[in-house]
């Protein structure tokens, strides 16, 4: 009876507040249902730059990751047909644990290591995978496309530490350069929402220091318009502000890096002791780009020199050839990434550089 009575007299001292809070939640509550009874999030369609809105789809929310694909569909996109397997990765079913005298590399990377615009046999990690079968017939070699559009060093190592590993490598490689400078504008469009402006390790940060908060946002679609509307909005102040003028605003500090220098650095030293302490050979592929000559400077060059890694030049292999302008597609149709003479190029590199290796012709 006491108790009754001494929650009516804080009711009363309290009415205002419990008022305010009543309307707050009925507010939100009849917002809510507004926006699911008209239906008004993903309409109308916003993509971010240089992400097709039709693949965007595809992919799923991932806190660590930031997003993956959805597992086990048939993708279409850049007129080409993308198949993901179950483990969201553009390959076939991966057998686990890897079957006896099996000798498995993880092809970890971006969207040229994915093979955006080519066939799923056309990718470098499939040509290599061809080249060294046919030419080291003797052992059983399991090549993975662990490749995904958009993602950094800082994804392509967590990863493999989260996934990857499991996967029971020999070797892994890794393709990673372009998407590291871009700005955070530049994120996948899931992630303009919750990110910008954060590199990709503070984003990291945030993202599991409030996971349980953001996982419990994301079921109402209140949450989801607001983040569409502020994407849009900073959509829109990219193309105003920042389209065509990257180059020159990151020279000027105008914008920060996903990954800067030191990060980059970071990432690749953590990517050779992850995969050193469990017994994985390690490997960079200095990633090849249209507009990128060959690099003498890159973070990448200095880790693998300093860590006595082993470093396929893929620039200098495609600018060997005689073909390099002939690597890519045009930038109005893919994006500038590399078309099925670049990957069969990269893939004879790849596979030239590491048969001498396997036949122990040479040291790692």
């Amino acid at each position: 009876m006491k108790r009754g009575k001494l929650i009516k007299q804080w009711a009363r001292k309290h009415r205002r507040e419990i008022f305010a809070l009543t309307a707050t939640v009925l507010f939100f509550l009849v917002a809510e249902f507004t926006v699911r009874a008209l239906n008004l999030v993903g309409r109308p369609e916003r993509g971010a730059p240089g992400v097709s809105p039709r693949l965007e789809k595809k992919i799923v929310d991932h806190p660590q990751l930031f997003w993956r694909f959805k597992p086990n569909q048939e993708m279409e996109g850049d007129g080409r047909h993308y198949h993901i397997n179950s483990i969201s990765l553009r390959d076939h079913e991966i057998v686990a644990p890897k079957p006896a005298g099996v000798y498995r590399i993880l092809s970890l990377g971006e969207s040229s290591t994915f093979g955006a615009g080519v066939a799923d046999d056309e990718t470098y990690t499939k040509v290599a995978e061809r080249l060294l079968r046919e030419r080291l017939p003797q052992r059983k070699w399991d090549v993975v496309n662990a490749g995904v559009g958009a993602y950094t060093s800082f994804q392509c190592v967590k990863y493999l530490e989260l996934y990857g590993l499991a996967l029971q490598p020999d070797m892994v490689w890794i393709f990673s350069g372009a998407n590291d400078g871009l700005s955070s504008y530049m994120r996948n469009f899931a992630n303009l929402k919750h990110g910008f402006g954060y590199t990709d390790k503070e984003l990291y940060e945030i993202r599991n220091r409030f996971a349980g908060l953001l996982r419990l946002l994301n079921h109402s679609d209140l949450y989801k318009l607001f983040k569409e509307l502020q994407t849009g909005r900073l959509l829109e102040s990219y193309g105003k502000n920042v389209a065509g003028r990257e180059n020159q605003l990151k020279q000027q500090r105008a914008w920060r890096p996903r990954v800067p220098a030191a990060d980059r650095r970071e990432n690749l030293e953590r990517y050779v002791e992850l995969a050193r302490s469990h017994g994985v050979a390690p490997v960079f592929l200095l990633p090849a780009y249209w507009t990128t000559p060959p690099q003498p400077d890159d973070v990448m060059r200095e880790v693998a020199r300093e860590k006595k890694v082993r470093l396929i030049d893929l620039p200098a292999a495609l600018y060997a050839s005689g073909q390099f302008k002939k690597c890519w597609f045009a930038m109005d149709e893919i994006g500038g990434h590399p078309n099925p003479t670049g990957h069969r190029l990269m893939g004879e590199a790849i596979a030239a550089a590491l048969v001498p290796y396997f036949n122990g012709s040479v040291s790692q």
